[in-house]
């Protein structure tokens, strides 16, 4: 049931990101992927939260950088679809 929370909040996120929506829940859905233990099942939705935490936060640079490691991890495709 938690992933499956984290997936909602990370689509949310996205969502409120590419069509520039400053959503009521933002922060509500960064403070529960920031909340997620840290095991590796719960990894890559712990660095959505940093991704999203810098682009929200307007460090686009940090953002860029956690963008190249998750391409270089192998999630260019979701990469692209999240058009970030």
């Amino acid at each position: 049931m938690r992933e499956r929370v984290a997936i909602i909040c990370n689509n949310y996120l996205c969502y409120c990101y590419k069509q520039k929506l400053n959503g009521d829940n933002i922060e509500a859905a960064l403070d529960y992927l920031a909340s997620l233990e840290t095991t590796t099942h719960f990894l890559l939705y712990r660095i959505c939260h940093e991704l999203y935490f810098n682009l929200f936060s307007g460090n686009t640079e940090k953002a860029a950088q956690i963008k190249k490691l998750l391409m270089k991890c192998g999630y260019q495709e979701c990469m692209e679809y999240w058009q970030i």
